[in-house]
This record gives C-alpha cells, structure tokens and sequence, in this order.
C-alpha cells in the first residue's frame, strides 16, 4: 500500500503532467513564443547566451498609451525574448515611450523605470516587476542553486533540472507551486501561503526548477526551503537582502581596495582577510567587482581574482603576456577560441560544471594588460563560480571550491 506522501507526491505529479502543454500563445505574467500580425515568431531564447544576443539587437517603437502587457508581450515575442512580468505590475498601465535603434534590452529598462519597476536577467528569461524585487531575484535564485548543490542528488537533481513548464488560462498559482514541488519529489506543507490568484496562459523556456520557482514565489515576496531528510518544502519570506559571500585575493593594500570597492557596491559589506577581501554582496555586485571595473587601476583587472587562484603577482620573465577586452561574451566561446583557435593547454572539466550547474553559455566579460593567460581565464571564469588551477603544464577550469 501506497503512503500518505506517495500518494500526495503522485497528485502532484499528475497536477504538474496536467499544466504542461504544447508551447503557444503567452499573455500576461510569462510570455514566449507568440501569434502577432498573423505569422509565428521567434520562439523564445534558450539560453542566457543567446537572450543577451538578442537583448542588445537594436529595436524601433513608438508607443502611445499602449496596455503595458500587450505591449512589452508583443515587442520580446517578436524578439524572441522569454518575459516574466510580475502579477503586481498593472497590465494595463498606459505605456509613454519611443525608440529608433535602440538595443531591446535599454528600451525594457525604460519602460521599467516608467512603471518604478526594473528588471534582471534569470538564465534565459528577463524578469520585468518592483525594483525592490527585481534587485533580489538574481541573488535569491543563486542561493537556491548553492542549496540544491548541497542537497542529496536524488532531491538537488531535481531542482538543477532544466525543464520547460507550461500551463492554461486561469490557472491557479497555488497549483503550480505544489505541482512543481512534486517535481523534486517533495511535499509543499504549507501551500495556504501563495494567495489565491488566477493567472493567463503561460509558457518558459527550459529553465532549472529552482530558478522557475524563485521567479513564481518572488511575486508573492516568498522563497522556499527544503529538508531533504523529512521530503518537504517550506514557504518563507523572501529575503531582504540576499547576499552571496566569496574571497578575493588583491593586490596591494586591502584597506585600499576596501574603500574604492565600497563605493562602487554600497550595499555590499567587505573584511579584510588574509592576502584578501571578503565580500558578501548581490550576484550583479560581484560580477562587477571580479571582472575588475571598479578596482581603480589600470592593472585591477588583471590582479583582483577570487581567492584559491593561482598564477598571481608579477609574470616570469618571458611568459607570454595578453591584453584583451570583451564585454559579455559566453566564457565557453573565449575557452573555444584560446584553445582551438590559437592551440593554448586548456582543459575544462566538463563533469564537473555539470554536476554543479554551471553552464559555460553563461556570459563573462574580459579587460586586461599584459596578462598572463592564466590571469586572463581567471578573470573570465570568476563570475560564474569557476577556479582556473595550473595541472600538469596545462590550465584546468574547474568549479571553485
């Protein structure tokens, strides 16, 4: 005989098999591929890669009084860009803007700030609501990752899954909360938390089911919680402010490096820690901060890494040095080129990013002066969490530990 919880994770299971349909037509809080002017258009980005492409291809509106829903659906459809629009944004607020060759990513800000909203990028899909919340998401969905990476692989599998998710008109969030919870064989306990509400038809792409959650549950001010032992999840105010905590080495004085880091990332907190700087911080601040833009110097870039890198300080004599610049380029594209095109020792343990979700898709930006190629890979690997370790005379990317 079946138990209580197996029965319940079955219901669940068939609730999620019965939102799940064939991609169409999206309105409303999520939209993706979508009927416009009569033809089919651009299905929606798959990856975070190609949504950045396609955020900064140039785009011409002129919109007057356009419902703020119709409007902003029909522009990404067009353009292939998967929108999550927050259910506390008015669908109907009357849209006042125009713009001639404009990147589509600039004209999304815009309207965001007309409406006091802001937006933020969560792997392939843009989410559009109160700036409040959209300055949180990012992190938040970061956090899930790390806790699913944790969890037993039975469960943390589950959540790390890429999957598409679907569901009809006036469906209940509720129900797509609970069903998704089953997804990753768990109990929601405490579903009365998500208000009853109705939601239009909607489509994402393939998304890991902790970063679909984070983005449902954000429009609530929720978050979740998993205990692997007891198979459950929790609902649970979502965090103020989320932080990440990582170490980087620095060159010189870390007071120093302390201060002109504060006042590019005011909200973030710093200490010093031996041969660095500890900083906990939201995912966009470390993302700057690791990439070198704020450091102050021409050689921050070259010099500020995360801690348990290798190759600092000054280059030996005679080691080739590189000097590059690349703004927001998948690192998997960069690897490609050093190591294929100009025959460079680079290795990328594959099972290993894959274990921990890390996807080499993933966007990075590169400026450096005479660098050594290890510093080079440093730099670029660091926003997404990955060391760069020098193994037997060629350079290893591998998930930082």
């Amino acid at each position: 005989m079946r138990s209580v919880a197996d029965r319940r994770r079955n219901r669940g299971s068939d609730a999620l098999r019965s939102l799940m349909r064939t991609r169409g037509m999206i309105a409303g809080a999520l939209c993706g591929a979508m009927l416009y002017g009569g033809g089919a258009l651009c299905a929606p980005a798959t990856t975070q890669q190609e949504l950045q492409r396609r955020l900064a291809a140039t785009t011409s509106v002129t919109w007057s009084g356009a419902p703020l829903r119709e409007a902003l659906t029909a522009r990404c459809a067009a353009g292939g860009v998967g929108l999550v629009i927050d259910r506390r944004v008015d669908p109907g607020a009357p849209l006042e803007l125009s713009a001639v060759d404009e990147p589509l990513e600039s004209v999304l800000r815009r309207a965001a700030s007309a409406q006091h909203c802001e937006i933020a990028v969560v792997g392939p899909v843009v989410y559009f609501g109160p700036a409040a919340t959209a300055r949180r998401v990012r992190t938040t969905a970061a956090l899930r990752r790390q806790e699913a990476q944790n969890l037993p692989a039975a469960i943390g599998g589950k959540l790390l899954q890429p999957a598409a998710l679907a569901w009809p008109e006036l469906s209940e969030p509720r129900e797509i909360v609970t069903a998704s919870a089953a997804e990753a064989g768990l109990r929601l306990v405490d579903a009365e938390r998500v208000p009853h509400d109705l939601w239009p038809a909607a489509d994402l792409p393939a998304l890991p089911l902790y970063e679909r959650l984070t983005m449902i549950l954000a429009q609530f001010d929720l978050a979740y919680r998993v205990d692997a032992a007891a198979g459950t999840m929790t609902l649970v105010p979502l965090d103020d402010r989320p932080t990440i905590e990582r170490r980087y080495t620095v060159a010189g004085d870390p007071a120093a490096t302390i201060a002109r880091w504060r006042a590019a990332a005011p909200e973030a907190t710093f200490r010093a820690a031996a041969g660095g700087v500890v900083v906990a911080a939201r995912v966009e601040d470390h993302e700057r901060l690791a990439v070198g833009k704020t450091a102050g110097t021409a050689s921050g870039p070259a010099t500020t890494r995360p801690a348990g890198a290798t190759g600092g300080g000054k280059p030996p004599a005679g080691e080739k040095r590189y000097s590059l610049k690349l703004k927001n380029k998948p690192l998997g594209e960069l690897v490609k080129l050093l190591r294929d095109g100009h025959r460079l020792p680079i290795e990328v343990d594959d099972a290993a990013l894959k274990a921990a979700g890390i996807s080499l898709d993933t966007l990075t930006s590169v400026e450096v002066a005479d660098a050594t190629l290890q510093q080079l890979l440093e730099q670029a690997a660091a926003p997404l969490g990955l060391a760069v370790q020098a193994v037997d005379g060629k350079l290893r990317i591998t998930p930082r530990k």
